[in-house]
């Protein structure tokens, strides 16, 4: 791992601004980092992963690691399942998504006619929970909501920040591997904006999503990161890879209806290794 930079990143699915234990993290990815190129690789780890999650032997999905200790349990398990040995990570909520994209002003992405139904949906459902759990207005809240529905999609659509949270929450049109790949992308796109964006755009969007974001990093640490990143000469997307790797899991039940993923952990750590330390 000498000359890398690896940090867990999780996505909680908190419907208030909470990030830490008590919620389950639907996204889990680690984020690589070469150091001396800043190339970046991003692997998912599959929300519905069955896996060695706290220090009892205890084995359920992977989401259930944050549900039961936050963030500090999920990297202790990541850990001692994939033989790995990191200690940062970063958390942050539906908030921090939507405002981080309307602060770097949008991103655009090719959807489908059944995506933008979904995205529909999940903009409608986003919009209800602030209600909920936010006190909001419910006639402004849906005004706000009926002038977010997109009309059309394909190509470069564009979205802004709360169209690309329902884009990325998309979950039950394919598949795990789909949404995780929704996920990767938006990231991506996250990054090539805040390549582009000046100082003070990135200030705001430091400043603004702080409260619905959580690390164990030190500001010194963000700034060198962001250095190594952003700097970089030639900028292009991540490098993805995602756990379970094709052909190396079976599906199963827990209880007789939720999916899991029971992974070969051997072939996984390998191909995991291989991709982010041996760049092969």
């Amino acid at each position: 791992m000498s000359g890398y930079w690896t940090i867990a990143v999780f996505g909680v699915d908190s419907r208030n601004s909470s990030v830490g234990k008590g919620n389950n993290s639907d996204v889990n990815i680690l984020c690589n980092i070469d150091q001396g190129t800043g190339e970046i690789r991003l692997v998912s780890v599959y929300r519905d992963s069955y896996l060695n999650i706290n220090d009892k032997n205890t084995y359920n999905k992977i989401n259930a690691a944050y549900m039961q200790g936050g963030p500090e349990q999920v990297v202790k398990a990541l850990n001692r399942n994939l033989d790995i040995d990191i200690d940062d990570y970063a958390t942050f909520n539906w908030k921090a998504v939507a405002d981080a994209i309307n602060i770097l002003g949008g991103i655009d992405v090719d959807i489908t006619q059944n995506e933008m139904d979904m995205i529909n949906k999940n903009v409608k459902e986003q919009y209800l929970i602030e209600v909920h759990y936010d006190g909001r207005n419910y006639d402004e809240a849906k005004a706000e909501y009926e002038n977010t529905l997109l009309t059309t999609y394909g190509a470069n659509t564009h979205l802004n920040g709360m169209q690309t949270l329902g884009y990325a929450r998309i979950r039950k049109l394919d598949s795990d591997y789909a949404r995780a790949e929704r996920q990767r992308r938006v990231l991506n796109k996250l990054m090539e904006g805040m390549r582009n964006a000046n100082v003070s755009k990135l200030f705001t969007l430091a400043t603004q999503c702080t409260p619905y974001f959580q690390t164990n990093l030190q500001v010194t640490e963000i700034i060198d990161l962001a250095k190594i990143v952003l700097n970089r000469e030639n900028f292009t997307s991540a490098a993805e890879l995602r756990l379970p790797v094709p052909g190396t899991y079976k599906e199963g039940t827990v209880k007789e209806k939720s999916l899991l993923y029971d992974m070969d952990i051997q072939a996984n750590t390998d191909e995991l290794h291989r991709f982010i330390y041996l760049n092969n």
